[in-house]
């Protein structure tokens, strides 16, 4: 991810006010997050349809919140730090409570969790590294796929818990019984994305380190 000088533009001084609407949805996506997290530890503790298609919903909606607020922070020329530190933390707190969902539903093992969780916070160490000097990282391609991966795994195994619910006591339907065949591979696919857009990202800022 590249180095963004702390000086904006002068298209970008304008985008300092953080209610502006890219950045108000960026805020809608983090309460959305913690709206995510009360209502999946009710879906660990008791199987509950309404709470699986409720949280499906929820993690869908703020999918599509993380492709907009960028889609017209661009559009409408609202580029600002604000955007750039909070829309990843935003995705972050989503992503890391979806992944251990699914891993309190044994959809995803807790190594790999563990490993996908420690890259982001080792890479929102690099973020504070760098605002600390006056910089603020922004997102790159390699980040938009980890990203991409990750939504992508975690919407499958999402609905495969609403699926099963909704469909308790009855036998597998074929597309269950294929999200269920394919979830190891994404969750694999997420693990190598993941990993290999951390160790970019370093390696392309490793003078943040010197």
């Amino acid at each position: 991810m590249a180095i963004l000088s702390s000086e904006p533009r002068p298209h970008e001084r304008r985008a300092g006010n953080i209610w502006n609407l890219p950045n108000q949805i960026t805020l809608a996506r983090i309460g959305l997050a913690f709206i995510y997290i009360f209502l999946q530890s009710s879906g660990l503790q008791e199987r509950s349809v309404w709470v699986h298609t409720v949280t499906l919903i929820i993690f869908i909606v703020a999918g599509i919140s993380d492709w907009l607020d960028g889609y017209l922070a661009r559009k409408m020329n609202l580029l600002s730090d604000f955007g750039r530190l909070f829309d990843p933390l935003a995705d972050k707190i989503l992503i890391c409570a979806a992944l251990i969902g699914l891993m309190g539903h044994h959809l995803i093992p807790y190594w790999i969790v563990v490993l996908v969780i420690s890259r982001e916070f080792l890479i929102t160490g690099l973020r504070l590294v760098a605002l600390q000097q006056g910089q603020v990282l922004a997102a790159e391609k390699a980040g938009k796929h980890k990203t991409v991966s990750q939504i992508v795994t975690i919407i499958v195994g999402l609905l495969f818990l609403t699926l099963q619910e909704w469909s308790r006591g009855e036998e597998l339907s074929f597309a269950m019984r294929f999200m269920e065949r394919i979830q190891p591979w994404l969750n694999y696919w997420t693990l190598l994305v993941s990993i290999g857009s951390g160790i970019y990202y370093l390696w392309k800022n490793r003078k943040l380190l010197e």
